[in-house]
């Protein structure tokens, strides 16, 4: 057993560049929205799917939510390239980002233009999306209905999205903006 005191700084000053467990998983944000679709919509978690976009998919997929995107060691090649289809015409504007796609299986993320594969916008930034050339007809098809964004997407609706609501809380690290597809 060590005789080391573990560095606490670096689990609770995200000055220090290090997330809480309670930050990184979105607790109580991600328990919002749960909350919120099911009172509008009447659905639950495992009833819809969900992609995520400049946050780490795993604080969904932690609140039990059914993604469709994630970091993973165990997916199909099938499946890979029916989400290659999605972030295509994102990829083509980075060479950097088609090879990372296309050269390392265990990232199934939304690559774009913007943030690349940055997965931690926190809340407060001022980026707002614009130009996202995402196939959304290949994520309808996957059965996708919700994406969290760490960010605005100013023009969700051209993108066939509906803007659900904003959700954070007065210490979370993310605010989670929630579209509809």
């Amino acid at each position: 057993q060590s005789n080391r005191k573990p560095n606490l700084q670096k689990t609770v000053n995200r000055e220090y560049g290090a997330m809480s467990f309670r930050d990184y998983y979105a607790i109580d944000v991600l328990d919002q929205v749960q909350e919120y679709i099911y009172d509008n919509f009447g659905e639950r978690p495992e009833d819809y799917r969900v992609v995520s976009l400049g946050i780490d998919p795993a604080a969904a997929l932690y609140h039990g939510f059914y993604c469709l995107d994630g970091y993973s060691n165990n997916y199909s090649l099938e499946y890979k390239h029916r989400f290659r289809e999605i972030i295509a015409p994102e990829l083509a504007k980075s060479e950097y980002l088609e090879d990372n796609f296309d050269h390392w299986g265990n990232r199934c993320y939304l690559f774009n233009s913007i943030t690349g594969n940055y997965m931690r916008l926190q809340k407060g930034n001022t980026l707002v999306y614009e130009g996202l050339e995402f196939d959304m007809e290949a994520l309808r098809e996957l059965g996708c209905e919700y994406l969290f964004s760490g960010a605005e997407i100013g023009d969700a609706d051209r993108m066939g999205m509906e803007l659900v609501g904003y959700f954070e809380t007065e210490d979370s690290y993310w605010g989670i903006w929630v579209y509809r597809l």
